[in-house]
């Protein structure tokens, strides 16, 4: 029974972390980030693609260096 509570205690705090470590990436992002301004509308589209995809590849990274495979 110990080792259940255990296991279950682990995976919270696991979770809650990486929870965490997602809205400080989020917090910096918005902190950091100025508005830009482009000429042209399908710039503005790439650029906006290539942050989301950067962020996921980021997000992935991290949860790679945590074990969370299932989140990878």
């Amino acid at each position: 029974m110990k080792s259940i509570l255990d296991s279950s205690l682990s995976d919270i705090k696991r979770a809650n972390s990486d929870t965490a470590n997602s809205h400080l990436r989020e917090i910096k992002k918005v902190k950091f980030e100025e508005p830009r301004r482009f000429k042209k509308k399908a710039n503005e589209d790439q650029f906006r693609f290539n942050s989301k995809l950067t962020d996921v590849l980021e997000e992935a990274k991290s949860s790679c260096s945590t074990q969370n495979l299932d989140k990878v």
